[in-house]
């Protein structure tokens, strides 16, 4: 048995309908009901920042393989937000690594990190990062004391059909069906950017392989674009320019041949990439 948690995010729906159509047997697990989920799924719903809620759903479903995506993902700097993220991100992981940890049969963990500028050694400028980086040295923790049963699979920008309409993909091809013009507030930030399917990919890879888990893997594409030149490409497959789409102007930042060491590359340009999520805006726009 898979345990996935977030299973109702952007990768989690996801990756739980992957592991179905691989015929895995797979437990999703979400915060709260939706009427939104399909009747295949099996299902057990509870908030993992709660008491005993965590270790209830580990003695519940005695998972083999536990995915952990669960988290509260925003990026504004309200005060507000310190105790949302606190507890969606650093005590709900908190919970679930100790109720796996403390487990009759202990099993492997896969957490999904991600890429932030407090990870660079900056100072954490959001609650979100800050929440990140402490769960990080807490899941950190676990790996010294546990070895071999933790690992990290730190996920650098994804972005594909059905995001969250706060991120910038999705707001610049909205504003352009809308007949806007977006204010990009950042034109030069780089960003290695990773398909959703690509990041779905390296997770059942992941999840899938017979090998002991390592402690550390990085779901990234290696090059880096610029936000303007993502934008130039949106604008050129939604025909809002004159100008031919051409190669994205991109930097190889990392050589694929020490990249990719560990099983998984992804598999999609970010031309394609970027076409499938226009076309499915577009499809969502005129149904």
């Amino acid at each position: 048995m898979i345990l996935v948690t977030g299973a109702t995010g952007f990768i989690g729906s996801r990756l739980v309908d992957r592991l179905i159509q691989l015929g895995l047997p797979v437990v999703a697990n979400f915060r709260t009901p939706r009427e939104d989920v399909p009747r295949i799924w099996n299902t057990w719903i509870g908030d993992l920042a709660q008491p005993n809620v965590a270790a209830r759903l580990i003695s519940d479903t005695s998972p083999r393989q536990v995915i952990h995506l669960a988290g509260l993902v925003q990026s504004e700097t309200a005060l507000p937000l310190l105790r949302a993220t606190f507890e969606s991100n650093v005590l709900a992981t908190f919970n679930l690594l100790s109720a796996v940890a403390e487990s009759e049969s202990p099993c492997p963990l896969i957490y999904a990190g991600t890429v932030d500028d407090c990870l660079g050694g900056l100072s954490p400028t959001t609650p979100y990062s800050l929440s990140k980086l402490v769960t990080r040295e807490y899941f950190q923790y676990f790996q010294l004391e546990q070895p071999g049963r933790w690992c990290e699979a730190r996920i650098y920008t994804g972005y594909g059909p059905g995001q969250s309409a706060g991120k910038v993909i999705p707001q610049l091809i909205t504003t352009y069906l809308t007949g806007g013009v977006p204010n990009i507030l950042h034109p030069n930030r780089v960003r290695e950017w990773v398909y959703v399917e690509d990041i779905v990919d390296a997770l059942v890879h992941l999840a899938t392989s017979n090998s002991t888990l390592p402690t550390r893997v990085e779901v990234r594409s290696g090059v880096e674009t610029r936000l303007s030149e993502v934008d130039r490409v949106i604008k050129a497959l939604m025909g809002n320019t004159n100008r031919p789409l051409g190669h994205p102007e991109q930097e190889v930042v990392v050589p694929a041949s020490s990249l990719f060491t560990w099983g998984w590359r992804p598999k999609t340009s970010l031309v394609e990439g970027l076409s499938k999520t226009v076309r499915w805006y577009r499809d969502m726009r005129e149904s």
